[in-house]
């Protein structure tokens, strides 16, 4: 992994935290290179946390409220970034997001007035189904 580019890991059991850093010590990949995902399994979390610190994990749902408690808390087990579904996106949450250095993925755009939606609310990046088509969704900019 040597471009600007990570790999996400979505993962799918729970226990895969050793795997996980063993694969990538005998790849020669560093921890930073990936994003790990289990949607919102606590255990998960806490496992990725002990066998591959430093691997940003993506967190399946916003905190319960938008205080500094809850991000600390959160950002102290290694979440880097929440990716959500687009309905549960504010720009609220967002803000509260970036202003603690947590990005926001939201998912699943399929269609140009969701993915302006997303634009608007300041996400990070979208999941889709149709990525080909996301460039001809965006408005053009124009020269002033």
């Amino acid at each position: 992994a040597s471009g600007k580019g990570r790999l996400l890991l979505d993962v799918k059991d729970a226990g895969m935290g050793r795997a996980i850093a063993r694969a990538l010590k005998e790849a020669g990949v560093s921890p930073e290179a990936v994003w790990l995902s289990r949607n919102v399994d606590a255990q998960a979390r806490k496992n990725f946390r002990r066998h591959v610190p430093g691997a940003p994990i993506i967190w399946g749902e916003p905190p319960a409220s938008l205080d500094d408690k809850e991000f600390g808390a959160l950002k102290a087990e290694g979440v880097a970034a929440f990716d959500v579904d687009i309905s549960s996106v504010s720009r609220e949450f967002v803000e509260a997001a970036h202003a603690r250095g947590i990005k926001v993925f939201a998912y699943t755009v399929l269609d140009p007035e969701t993915l302006l939606k997303a634009a608007a609310l300041g996400v990070d990046g979208v999941e889709t189904d149709f990525p080909a088509a996301l460039d001809s969704w965006m408005p053009r900019k124009t020269a002033p």
